[in-house]
């Protein structure tokens, strides 16, 4: 059975189109998942949500509760639901592929999530099979940006196996970790400390 598909539209380079689906590369669903149980009862932990009032915590219905921004502590900017859909991005149903560059060039640590990208249709198989074979043959990664739940994504396309793994790249400015450690990584400790 053929796996299910995240995303489907277009994988373009130019004015050349390559109809592809995404697929997850990874699989949760032997995942074992437990629940907190009440020992005695045998009867599964619910959370509720709710507000503390002084000593008192009242019961909120979903009805009633809204998002929100803290921008200092304790206050609160209410966020209309509505508001948020229009920022959302619109699917353009297409993989813009707008750079290539030598696989080494992209530190591990950007990679997040992995996807196959695999061709939709016997239309798409001439294009994807070439596609693959020059990413592999040149050792490139193709950069591009793909939407998708409503936020732009940049993205990485390799070669593997045969086929194209697309992952989910991770922007400098997201990775504090990485910032810190690339940083931390150009100091040089001083001889006293060796001694």
């Amino acid at each position: 059975m053929a796996p299910p598909s995240l995303w489907s539209g277009n994988l373009r380079l130019s004015l050349v189109l390559i109809p592809v689906r995404l697929v997850p590369a990874v699989s949760t669903e032997e995942a074992i998942s437990f629940r907190q149980i009440h020992e005695p009862s045998g009867t599964p932990i619910r959370y509720m949500k709710g507000v503390h009032d002084g000593d008192t915590f009242t019961e909120v219905p979903d009805e009633e509760i809204v998002k929100g921004y803290e921008y200092v502590k304790g206050q609160h900017v209410l966020i209309d639901p509505k508001e948020i859909d229009e920022l959302k991005l619109e699917a353009k149903h297409t993989i813009d592929m707008v750079r290539f560059v030598d696989a080494g060039e992209i530190d591990s640590r950007y990679w997040e999530k992995p996807y196959y990208l695999i061709p939709d249709g016997d239309e798409a198989d001439e294009g994807y099979a070439i596609m693959q074979r020059a990413l592999a043959e040149t050792d490139k990664v193709a950069i591009g940006q793909l939407i998708m739940g409503g936020r732009a994504h940049l993205v990485g396309i390799k070669a593997l196996e045969g086929g194209l793994m697309l992952s989910i790249l991770r922007y400098a400015m997201n990775s504090a970790i990485l910032n810190r450690t690339s940083r931390a990584s150009t100091l040089s400790p001083s001889q006293k400390q060796w001694d």
